[in-house]
Formats: C-alpha cells, structure tokens, sequence
C-alpha cells in the first residue's frame, strides 16, 4: 500500500528465465481505483524498459476483464477468474506492434494451511 493508503503497491521479481532475459526483471504495479471514470486502474514499469496502463470495471461475477495499449502501439488483455475460494487463473493475450499474438495463461493455487 502507498503511504497515502491510495495506491495498491506490488514489486515482484522473476529470474532470467531464456536466452534473451539474462537478467532478473524487476518490477512494480500501481492500481487504484478511479471514481470519476468507475475504473480501476494499473500502472506497471520494470528495470527492462516495459510499461503498461490497464483498467477495468471490476468484477462482474467471478471475472474481472483488465485491458490496456502500450505506447508502442501494443494491446493486452487479462481476464482474471475466480475458480474458487483458494484458486484464480489469469488468462494474458498480448498483441506486439506487428501483430504477434502471445497468450499465456497463469494459475494460482493457495496452500493448505
């Protein structure tokens, strides 16, 4: 949480995980809520040059539809579903400049106490 309590705050690191990520990428997201525009938003940056902006409504049942354009003319899209109290899969789809499509989809389980 920001100092101000207005601002949601997440620094994650991820390894070097290929041959053209050799170094560890560190990131940060900020999202708030916007209640002049009823949205939330999410400002993401990291140490490699990425930066993105993505908002959403909020939930609508158990789906949340987040969806974004970088400054390079790049489109994303996250639909966040709820499975179930202890789990969520997030499905990315990711349109780069050229049209490249890349979709990835993560799931998070939580542990059994």
């Amino acid at each position: 949480m920001s100092n101000d309590g207005m601002w949601m705050v997440d620094a994650a690191t991820s390894p070097p995980f290929d041959q053209y990520r050799t170094v560890a990428q560190n990131s940060m997201t900020n999202t708030t809520y916007d209640p002049t525009i009823k949205q939330w938003v999410s400002v993401y940056y990291d140490n490699l040059g990425g930066y993105a902006i993505e908002s959403t409504s909020g939930w609508q049942g158990n789906t949340a539809s987040w969806s974004g354009k970088g400054l390079d003319g790049g489109t994303f899209a996250d639909v966040i579903t709820k499975v179930s109290d202890t789990e969520t899969s997030d499905a990315n789809t990711t349109t780069d400049p050229k049209g490249q499509v890349t979709n990835v989809t993560i799931t998070c389980k939580k542990n059994a106490s």
